[in-house]
């Protein structure tokens, strides 16, 4: 299967005209996204598992690369994009059960569209418009029922936003007056790039990207906005940033910016797994564990990022389903009042829950163990144990919820009526096992590893049935309030303008 340069002309003029249609048919807008989704599928589960290193580039309007805007599909836009596709096509099933009107899958197909030409954006202004035109639909996704929890989490957002694009564009108009030119093959060829620009701009993808000290919107923009909104905003949208980084890491080869990247992938590793045992709120717990897991995804920034971007893509998407189905049930968040309440929730709850739960676990034959092997393999030596010791983490916050699960799975009290939020989970699910097997084939577990999982599973579970009992409800929000956020960023800022000047 080959896709021409124009071809892929099409197929970025296309995704912002598509959802258009949905203005003009409101009673076809569902039947428009899940077309557009569908199809879009399609083609890239072809592309990924028969020609997934296929590289197609094009410049609109016959301009050169050096002036003109370049978009170019490659190895990570097919990884961003099928995942995406996939995420997509479950919350517009989801969604379809739960009767959202025409403007809702209007937004939804608007971001969708957008985020694909952010997938095969190739200069920095082109990556910028399209971040902030995804920032701006995702506002009002996240405000969509007007409370006023979530119209503040929506401007929580937007402000510190407003922030990274500001650090941003600063950094871009360095890099033109100081290079001329802001296509990112033409950057990398062209040797040294400024140090300060790079500071801004790789602050700005950090703010985007939902690591912790930077991404403090994500905990209430997670958390109050609807179940579907909060699947796309951790699955897709935190990885907007995510590719950017990928996109570009090699401009940030220099040693100080490389080590500094790792370890803020440590620290938010570590941080998102602490405030999420301190957390009673399933979406809370979840929120935090994005950001956690984003820190996983950045240490292995340079070997294994993109693997895992795509399978935690599956596995966050399918978790937030899930806990939509609890939601329906016990019409409450609180893992103590779900633990009390007398209902009972069917087994195939747990099922999803626990395919997800063991992925993200990285256990062979699910997506997530052939790609933590590979982050784990390439980590500096002393990075390795502090890997070992936040999946202890990981397992006990998840496996509060999972214990919880567990203690109200019955195998009666199936709803008819949420047979298609089902079938939505069950498809990130399918590909969680699907790419695990397809993985895991090609990797023979070692003798350390196999021990390992064999003492993760218990303990990990024991060390969560303790986060219940002994733990209290915490959420710092002093640490979230925006003017310390902002002032976080300045003392960020600050540090690295230090450290520039005496380097």
């Amino acid at each position: 299967m080959s896709i021409s340069p124009q071809l892929l002309q099409v197929f970025s003029l296309m995704q912002f005209a598509i959802p258009f249609l949905s203005l003009f048919f409101a009673r076809k807008s569902k039947a428009i996204a899940l077309f557009h989704v569908g199809s879009t599928l399609t083609i890239f589960l072809v592309l990924f598992f028969l020609k997934s290193d296929v590289v197609v580039s094009a410049v609109f309007g016959g301009w050169t690369k050096y002036n003109g805007i370049q978009i170019k599909l490659n190895v990570e836009s097919v990884y961003f994009i099928l995942s995406s596709s996939i995420v997509f096509i479950s919350v517009l099933l989801y969604s379809e059960s739960k009767k959202y009107d025409d403007k809702f899958f209007f937004l939804l197909e608007l971001v969708y569209g957008t985020l694909l030409n952010l997938f095969i954006s190739n200069d920095l202004f082109n990556i910028y418009v399209c971040l902030e035109l995804i920032s701006l639909i995702s506002y009002l996704l996240i405000s969509s029922k007007l409370r006023n929890r979530q119209i503040w989490a929506s401007l929580k957002y937007m402000i510190l936003s407003a922030v990274g694009f500001n650090f941003y564009l600063l950094g871009i108009a360095i890099i033109y007056r100081t290079q001329g030119t802001l296509n990112i093959d033409l950057l990398l060829s062209s040797g040294k790039i400024n140090d300060m620009a790079l500071i801004f701009i790789l602050t700005a993808f950090l703010i985007k990207s939902g690591a912790f000290m930077f991404s403090m919107w994500l905990p209430s923009a997670h958390s109050e906005s609807e179940i579907p909104v909060s699947a796309i905003l951790s699955a897709v949208i935190v990885k907007a940033g995510i590719f950017c980084l990928i996109r570009t890491k090699f401009m940030f080869e220099h040693s100080f910016l490389r080590e500094y990247i790792l370890v803020i992938g440590v620290v938010s590793l570590f941080a998102g797994i602490v405030l999420a045992l301190l957390q009673k709120d399933i979406k809370l717990i979840l929120a935090f564990s994005t950001m956690s897991q984003v820190g996983y995804i950045l240490t292995g920034l340079y070997a294994g990022a993109l693997e895992y971007a795509f399978c935690h893509a599956l596995f966050k998407s399918s978790l937030f389903l899930t806990m939509g189905l609890l939601y329906d049930k016990f019409k409450t968040r609180n893992l103590e009042k779900i633990y009390s309440s007398d209902r009972r929730i069917h087994f195939s709850v747990l099922i999803l829950f626990s395919i997800s739960f063991l992925s993200i676990m990285g256990i062979p034959f699910l997506a997530g163990f052939a790609e933590k092997k590979l982050i784990f393999d390439n980590l500096p030596y002393y990075f390795k144990y502090i890997s070992i010791a936040a999946a202890f983490g990981t397992v006990a916050y998840l496996g509060r919820i999972f214990i919880v699960i567990l203690s109200k799975t019955s195998f009666k009290g199936f709803e008819k009526a949420d047979t298609l939020k089902y079938i939505s989970i069950s498809i990130p699910s399918f590909f969680i096992i699907l790419t695990g097997v397809k993985n895991t084939l090609n990797i023979t577990p070692s003798f350390f590893e196999a021990g390992y999982f064999l003492i993760l599973i218990p303990a990990g579970l024991f060390l969560g049935l303790i986060a219940i009992k002994k733990l209290p409800g915490f959420f710092p929000s002093s640490l979230f309030n925006i003017s310390n956020i902002v002032k976080i960023y300045v003392l960020v800022i600050a540090f690295f303008v230090a450290v520039y000047r005496l380097m």
